[in-house]
């Protein structure tokens, strides 16, 4: 459905405390990558193949601590899932504290959204409330982005993107110009769009379009499928695609967004559910939230969770057969309007990250 993009990131001469500033970047990657594996067959082989692990079918004990009726359609419960049996090289999770909004898309509209402005950042309650779209009734955090709003921020994402890009104009001849590190598509509006620099080169991008709604996997600087046609957000990796033999995890082996793939933390994903009996139709989407914070300790299993966890829990608790990763760690963050907290139900507690889009259910 898409081409891969020649585009190249054009770096600007570095000042030596970017240098340093890539350098230290650098080392601390790699030390976190084998706190990440903690010698797990993953640190041994540098990284895990998918097709190694792609077909096993994860088995989990949940139970619904509580859930709540959002619309005509649209559903948010709160559960505690416990695996049942070791997942192969990440071992036994649980219990996970999950949030799920599950939505009929013939009665429930997916909408992305971004802050007031495209080079600025806000909480997600206020990013649904400011958006001018009513009944947005429940929403999750969307994709990487450059945190204008911490003056100490380095984008480990696009590589060689720096604070006067994202503060400059988005552009689709200037592809690391503005807050956004994925293309976002609102109302046939580019409000931000893929880089073309560093380690994201298989960005993900949903396409809305009600029960032909998709999720593609692309190549680096690639632009949305649809161009401003259709709504969509991009983030990655991609989790879960299905074919003739069934549905699989497939976050591909050439993603270097390694560190976001392996990083276990609280984390968010969505998922569609698709018959491709007769053709492509998406019934309905899954927004999911794990709880945890940045940088959980491998050794706690019930803080967060990797993209491939994000992936098992999105085919074998959730039953959706196409699947993307969102941002995680600290910006993981879902909404459901009329709750406690300003509507914010994930990591009670913590400190609630400004973004800059994310994902809304609409009830029509």
């Amino acid at each position: 459905r898409s081409k891969c993009s020649n585009a190249t990131c054009t770096f600007r001469p570095f000042s030596p405390g970017h240098h340093i500033m890539l350098v230290a970047f650098s080392v601390v990657f790699a030390l976190a990558f084998a706190l990440i594996c903690d010698g797990s067959p993953a640190s041994l082989h540098g990284r895990v193949h998918a097709s190694s692990i792609g077909t096993f079918t994860s088995e989990w004990a949940c139970s619904v601590l509580s859930s709540k009726r959002l619309a005509p359609g649209a559903v948010y419960t709160h559960r505690n899932c416990t695996t049942k049996h070791p997942i192969p090289v990440f071992g036994n999770q649980g219990p996970l504290s999950i949030h799920a909004i599950e939505a009929d898309l013939a009665l429930i509209k997916l909408v992305p959204a971004v802050a007031s402005s495209n080079v600025s950042v806000a909480p997600l309650n206020d990013i649904a409330e400011q958006s001018g779209q009513p009944r947005m009734v429940g929403g999750i955090n969307g994709g990487y982005f450059w945190r204008v709003d911490d003056s100490s921020f380095f984008d480990g994402v696009c590589l060689g993107k720096f604070r006067h890009d994202a503060e400059c104009p988005v552009s689709v001849t200037q592809p690391n110009c503005g807050v956004g590190d994925g293309a976002t598509v609102v109302n046939h509006t580019l409000l931000s769009s893929t880089c073309d620099c560093g380690s994201f080169n298989r960005p993900t991008v949903l396409t809305i379009n009600g029960s032909s709604s998709q999720i593609d996997c692309l190549h680096q600087g690639a632009q949305p499928p649809f161009g401003t046609k259709l709504d969509s957000l991009t983030a990655g990796p991609h989790l879960l695609t299905t074919n003739s033999s069934g549905t699989y995890v497939a976050i591909p082996e050439d993603d270097a967004n390694l560190s976001n793939i392996y990083e276990h933390s609280s984390n968010t994903a969505m998922g569609l559910r698709v018959n491709s009996t007769n053709g492509h139709v998406a019934s309905s989407a899954v927004l999911l939230t794990v709880d945890g914070h940045d940088g959980c300790p491998v050794t706690d299993k019930t803080c967060g969770a990797n993209s491939y966890v994000m992936a098992f829990l999105l085919r074998d608790v959730f039953n959706t057969q196409e699947a993307m990763n969102m941002d995680q760690g600290g910006s993981a963050t879902m909404y459901v309007s009329g709750m406690p907290n300003n509507g914010i139900v994930s990591n009670p507690g913590r400190g609630v990250r400004h973004v800059f889009n994310g994902l809304f259910v609409q009830s029509l």
